[in-house]
């Protein structure tokens, strides 16, 4: 459940801020978004080096996680695979002993080293040291040590030094611990949540149905490389069946509707040209809420990305079709590999491909044609049609530009 939870951008936002793109692998398998699957690649391939192969980037969204979990298996037979319980829509979590806004001082992790050489466990028990700003649930003092597990991919949560987060704390063999399957996320993304835990708290009354706005870090990383943004004056509509309820955002991102009937509604953001939901391209519908008479603390966040598309077409050099497995490289790192790729897409036999949600940068195009029926990724072209990295040529887009007319040639 764990990795599924951390895909899907519209069950909330927590620690799935780090996500920039959400997949829809049931829609449209052949577009290959590879920031989640990247991240797993990392985290392992730091815990255990020489797990992996940079080759494996290769493999379709399906069977990456397939692979991985076999991976998992045969590196960690004894290790317990991660599953959250999704919670009440409507329910704010004040169930939690412990919730306080704190920034990461210190954190210990303990890797086993195995005397007869085996490589490290992939997950070890961690703890992390908390400088407390203020207690939401709980007191425990200017400083508080959680723990939890580093590594991929069970329940812990990897928090990162120096980074504020709202932390949600279950007790657990004397102390505190708390995992990816809480509600413990970046304080950047917390300020909805906060608002409406602290008016619960106060006796008072909290939204019907609230949420967070945010711009989505460019690439799958920690808030301390790549912060959300939280998005201002950013008009949100809640759609009934039988009327519109507008609402805007904060400065910190945050809306809340108060005064809302009962009914079925649809939570739209009306975005300024240059950024998305996805909606258009994974056939998304934005978060709803069922709201019943008396119903409060619905979330209902909206990840916001940005909308830099390339596509274009695969094509021979008498301008047929061809198929092909394309890539998109940051420019920042050297082609050779598909390893660094943030997006890519496998053409149909019309040779179109279609990289969506890209970020403003430099970028080279990769692609491998069809030979045989089969994609033949050791046949590596790299655009304008060159085989040699070195020739190739940087396309820039600019933040929420389409570039569509790109030509890939494949040499007969």
């Amino acid at each position: 459940m764990a990795l599924w939870k951390w895909l899907w951008a519209g069950k909330g936002w927590g620690h799935f801020s780090g996500i920039s793109h959400p997949v829809d692998i049931s829609r449209k398998p052949e577009i290959i978004v590879r920031d989640v699957f990247m991240k797993f690649l990392v985290n392992l391939e730091s815990t255990v080096p020489g797990a992996l192969r940079p080759e494996a980037g290769r493999v379709s969204y399906p069977f990456q996680v397939l692979i991985a979990s076999v991976m998992l298996s045969v590196l960690s037979p004894s290790l317990d695979a991660c599953s959250c319980a999704l919670p009440p829509a409507c329910v704010l979590p004040t169930d939690y002993p412990l919730v306080f806004i704190g920034k990461v001082v210190q954190k210990q992790v303990d890797r086993v080293q195995h005397p007869d050489g085996r490589p490290p466990d992939p997950v070890a028990p961690a703890i992390v040291t908390f400088e407390v700003a203020d207690y939401l649930r709980g007191q425990k003092g200017p400083k508080v040590e959680i723990r939890t597990t580093e590594g991929c991919c069970v329940c812990g949560y990897s928090f990162v030094v120096g980074i504020d987060y709202l932390v949600f704390a279950s007790e657990t063999n004397g102390g505190f611990g708390t995992g990816i399957c809480t509600p413990t996320q970046p304080l950047r993304t917390a300020s909805a949540l906060i608002e409406q835990l602290r008016s619960a708290g106060a006796a008072g009354s909290p939204a019907q149905i609230f949420g967070f706005v945010g711009l989505a870090p460019p690439y799958l990383s920690d808030e301390s490389v790549y912060p959300t943004k939280a998005l201002d004056s950013i008009l949100i509509r809640a759609v009934g069946t039988t009327k519109t309820y507008e609402a805007k955002t904060s400065p910190v991102g945050a809306y809340a509707f108060h005064d809302l009937p009962p009914d079925k509604y649809r939570i739209e953001a009306v975005l300024p040209s240059g950024l998305t939901t996805g909606s258009a391209e994974f056939g998304f519908t934005g978060p709803s809420v069922e709201l019943g008479t008396n119903a409060r603390g619905c979330q209902a966040n909206i990840r916001v990305l940005t909308d830099g598309r390339i596509s274009g077409v695969v094509l021979n050099r008498n301008g047929e079709p061809r198929r092909a497995y394309v890539a998109v490289i940051p420019a920042d790192q050297q082609p050779q590999s598909t390893f660094g790729a943030i997006a890519s897409h496998t053409t149909s036999g019309d040779g179109r491909f279609r990289l969506p949600l890209l970020p403003a940068g430099r970028y080279y195009l990769l692609y491998s044609p069809e030979i045989a029926g089969q994609i033949n990724h050791q046949q590596r072209i790299y655009y304008p049609g060159t085989s040699i990295p070195t020739e190739a040529k940087v396309i820039e887009l600019g933040f929420g530009e389409h570039v569509d007319s790109i030509r890939l040639v494949v040499p007969d």
